[in-house]
């Protein structure tokens, strides 16, 4: 998960816009994305590792949570 953490922080480090990376089955939130979505969504907070925090959905509930981020004018990018 380095590399997912490595491409996450430079993107990250040049804007504010929120991050979902595909992992598995799953879109993923990490790091300060994570809080800030957890608190948006209701999406509970777990541990990517000792250090880094993620939260996301399931790949089928895209549509719905992508919605809500709209209206919340939340700018995302996959």
């Amino acid at each position: 998960m380095s590399k997912l953490y490595d491409k996450y922080k430079t993107l990250k480090s040049s804007n504010d816009i929120v991050y979902i990376f595909k992992v598995g089955i799953f879109y993923l939130f990490i790091d300060e994305d994570a809080i800030e979505m957890s608190n948006e969504l209701g999406l509970k907070c777990t541990h990517l590792n000792n250090e880094i925090l993620k939260c996301g959905f399931p790949l089928d509930s895209l549509d719905k949570y992508i919605k809500i981020l709209e209206e919340k004018n939340i700018i995302i990018k996959l």
